[in-house]
């Protein structure tokens, strides 16, 4: 087997691992969120903040492009919410509805 053909069998295993594992981190965010809705404070906007950050890291690095874009888009709006800027709260649940919906997406279209 040529070297190439090898690191590509590679890449494409470790892309479905990944893939393998969105719904849990959606199930994981969503949990997030939904705490957050119940009450506003301080450590429940950094937990999800933190997993939406490593969502946006490496959605992209495994080829999700859009996921990753919606994963930076909400990571923006939950640091807005933390700095307490005007508007926040509200752009913050237009965001996290577009990432649920892009994580549902991708889940749904992943192999395995």
């Amino acid at each position: 087997m040529p070297e190439s053909a090898g690191w590509r069998e590679e890449l494409v295993k470790l892309k479905q691992e990944y893939a393998a594992q969105l719904g849990t981190r959606l199930r994981s965010i969503e949990d997030a969120a939904l705490a957050l809705r119940e009450t506003w404070d301080a450590d429940r906007v950094e937990s999800l903040y933190q997993q939406v950050h490593r969502l946006a890291g490496s959605a992209a690095i495994y080829g999700f492009e859009e996921l990753g874009g919606a994963a930076h888009a909400l990571e923006a709006a939950l640091l807005d919410s933390m700095e307490h800027r005007p508007g926040a709260r509200s752009r913050l649940q237009e965001e996290l509805a577009r990432l649920l919906k892009e994580l549902h997406r991708a889940a749904r279209e992943s192999p395995g």
